[in-house]
């Protein structure tokens, strides 16, 4: 488990996350472990960071979560990179797939791209549904 749950967020010492897990093994809550650090060292850590150090489970959850929506916002991002570990995501294809729609393409050219781009292309009801409302640039 880490210190932070992101590379933005405030770091804390070890020997903070330390006493957090061992006043946790003992009964207290992550509110009351949360002000003791705060009256004993001056550091204001939110629950949630608190949490995220003593209860694994949820730091697997928003592990997790954190990936899932790093993985929208890539795609959203390099629409067209082809190649990496993330071009084989579901959203990435759904990307691809609007970003040709706004490109004029038809979506039965769509389907027939994505599938010799992709290995496992999107389905012409996928691509049907993640061009509905998309506006065409049709020159």
């Amino acid at each position: 488990m880490s210190a932070t749950s992101s590379p933005t967020s405030r770091r804390y010492p070890g020997h903070i996350i330390t006493q957090a897990r061992e006043l946790h093994a003992v009964g207290w809550s992550p509110h009351s472990i949360a002000k003791i650090i705060h009256r004993e060292h001056g550091m204001r850590p939110t629950y949630d960071t608190v949490r995220n150090w003593v209860d694994p489970e949820y730091n697997e959850r928003m592990r997790a979560k954190a990936q899932r929506v790093n993985r929208v916002t890539w795609s959203k991002r390099w629409t067209f990179r082809l190649g990496g570990p993330r071009a084989k995501s579901t959203e990435y294809r759904v990307e691809f797939a609007r970003r040709l729609h706004q490109e004029g393409v038809k979506v039965p050219a769509i389907v027939r791209v994505m599938t010799v781009v992709f290995e496992d292309p999107l389905t012409i009801d996928q691509v049907r549904a993640a061009t509905r409302a998309q506006p065409r640039n049709d020159q």
